[in-house]
Order: structure tokens, then C-alpha cells, then sequence
């Protein structure tokens, strides 16, 4: 028999209907998240690395 051990992934969401376009988010959390054109959130799809947990929440 053999255990297998799934691992969560966490990534990064932002509500699009709540985001005014201010950019604060981008300001909170550069690493990740980057502005469009329009000053809304461009969010990076890969999975946030453990160091950066406490800065995405």
C-alpha cells in the first residue's frame, strides 16, 4: 500500500467587482501583483511560496 500526501496550493485572488483601481493592492503585495493600464490588479497565477504567505494574507 502506498500514502500519498496531496499538498495544498495557495494563490492569490482578488474580487474584480470589489476593486476600485486604486492600486493599493499592488502597493501591499509588489511581488505578485503588478497594475494594468487602468491601475488595476494583474495578479501572477504560480503558487505563493511559504516566505511570502504572511505578506499575501
Amino acid at each position: 500500500m502506498r500514502a500519498s500526501v496531496r499538498r495544498k496550493t495557495l494563490t492569490l485572488a482578488i474580487d474584480p467587482i470589489l476593486c476600485d483601481g486604486y492600486g493599493i493592492c499592488e502597493e501591499l503585495f509588489s511581488e505578485w501583483i503588478r497594475p494594468d493600464d487602468w491601475g488595476y490588479p494583474i495578479i501572477r497565477q504560480d503558487e505563493i511560496p511559504p516566505e511570502l504567505l504572511a505578506r499575501a494574507q
